[in-house]
């Protein structure tokens, strides 16, 4: 042993619309700054598409986009870098969480895969990945849209169908994911009972107390 310092981990965090900066973009611009900041890890950040007119997709009404594959562009969060990667089928949801060979590709050169994502479909994106692949997840589609999925209009309809289509995805997605974090009791029940409670670890999500304290 010549006590050098072994090279920092490099780790792959995968969360949907990260320019968005929604709760999930929150929680994965966290992941990073806490894994650069600890010296130990080489966060990356990879943005998938979810827009239906997204330029980097390929595109069900863009025939000029069917040859070419889901591309990837790299672009700047404020002063962060971080990759935007095409979806598989930008109108449809359930083709965003389709497997593309330039994401798997891309992938497999880290040594860990985080995915950051709301419910485990997102983990089919991974499905064809031989690194180690976390998934962290807080609900699941049928539940998270159950408000949304009432009355008869076209587009509760299409929502519907949409939704029925992705809850199938969130069971299938738990088997593509070596270890999943949930953040509630009953997520860990459910997904305990889904995979078994070796690959499930019980992970709410902290405080930051130097926003959240009692008053002095």
């Amino acid at each position: 042993m010549n006590g050098s310092t072994p090279p920092p981990r490099r780790v792959a965090i995968v969360v949907p619309a990260l320019a968005a900066r929604g709760g999930l973009a929150s929680v994965a611009l966290f992941l990073y700054r806490t894994m650069r900041e600890s010296g130990r890890y080489e966060p990356h950040l990879i943005s998938l598409a979810t827009s239906s007119t997204d330029e980097q997709s390929v595109r069900l009404l863009a025939p000029s986009t069917w040859r070419r594959g889901a591309g990837i562009e790299r672009k700047l969060l404020g002063d962060i870098p971080y990759l935007h990667v095409g979806s598989a089928g930008a109108e449809l949801e359930p083709l965003r969480y389709r497997p593309r060979r330039a994401l798997t590709e891309l992938l497999n050169g880290f040594d860990l895969v985080q995915l950051v994502a709301g419910t485990p479909a997102l983990a089919h994106v991974a499905r064809d990945v031989t690194r180690p692949v976390a998934l962290q997840c807080a609900t699941m589609v049928a539940v998270e849209r159950r408000s949304l999925l009432k009355g008869h209009a076209p587009a509760t309809i299409w929502r519907r169908l949409m939704t029925a289509m992705v809850a199938r995805m969130d069971e299938s997605g738990l088997r593509h994911a070596d270890l999943v974090l949930v953040e509630n009791a009953w997520m860990r029940d459910r997904v305990t009972r889904a995979i078994g409670a070796a690959r499930v670890r019980f992970s709410p999500p902290g405080v930051d107390t130097a926003v959240f304290h009692p008053g002095g």
